[in-house]
């Protein structure tokens, strides 16, 4: 897939998710790789991230190809959880489920522009650290991996380098209590906001919504005037008010064994 430039707002939400995990695979020396019609990466020690993304099979291959990748799957040769946006082809989703990739889980893709962005108060209660080392990065990978993941998929030492790969990883802080976490990818001028979590007693405080308008700021003084994520339903209205609009949907397939 090309740059971000020129993309319309859906296909940049896939593109810059995509480049988050790369950048993730880079960052933590995974293994990746990129074949002729797809992407993957694959973290064998804790199973996250591990995806085949990018998927761009010609129609006339499309089902010989998903024979193929089923295969690679089912021998360990590759991942066995599937990225998709259906802003390309509702049809390529059908075809994966009834080769038995079960949709397990959705977003919504979101996105808006700098001029979008509302000017809202940031709670003055809500404080953002950066994950400089690995005591910040335990705390991050903690939070995820209790509110997101109920199990140890995310490992510290993959956030442990805020900064580099053009990723920036931020345990947020209610009134010096740890209450949830963020991060920030820039690519060029389109920024990515993943990892939101907020854990179960602080929430409906605004801090989702103060996170998420702190790192635009940043962003927007990093020259990024686009901006992308993917929302919860129960996020999704949080994001609305920053003023972000859903443009898609994106669908993670697992292979039913």
């Amino acid at each position: 897939m090309n740059g971000p430039d020129n993309m319309p707002p859906a296909g940049l939400v896939e593109y810059g998710l995509e480049q988050f995990y790369l950048a993730l695979a880079t960052l933590g020396n995974l293994p990746q790789g990129k074949e002729n019609f797809f992407q993957w990466v694959h973290n064998p020690a804790t199973g996250w991230p591990s995806f085949v993304f990018s998927i761009r099979f010609p129609s006339a291959l499309q089902e010989k190809e998903i024979h193929k990748l089923k295969l690679a799957a089912e021998n360990g040769n590759l991942p066995d959880t599937f990225i998709l946006s259906d802003h390309r082809s509702g049809q390529l989703l059908n075809v994966l489920a009834h080769s038995g990739f079960v949709p397990v889980l959705s977003w919504t893709g979101m996105w808006c522009k700098a001029e979008m962005v509302k000017s809202l108060p940031i709670t003055e209660k809500v404080q953002l650290k950066e994950t400089c080392d690995m005591i910040e990065a335990e705390k991050f990978a903690g939070v995820v991996n209790e509110v997101l993941f109920a199990e140890k998929r995310l490992p510290p030492w993959l956030v442990a380098s805020s900064g580099k790969q053009g990723l920036w990883f931020y345990c947020v802080y209610y009134t010096s209590q740890l209450a949830g976490t963020i991060a920030m990818h820039q690519v060029a001028n389109l920024c990515g906001i993943y990892l939101v979590t907020v854990k179960p007693e602080f929430r409906r405080m605004g801090i989702a919504r103060s996170a998420t308008i702190w790192v635009l700021k940043k962003a927007i003084e990093a020259g990024c005037d686009q901006f992308i994520l993917h929302a919860s339903r129960m996020g999704e209205p949080v994001y609305r008010k920053v003023g972000f609009q859903p443009v898609s949907r994106i669908w993670i397939l697992k292979l039913k064994r």
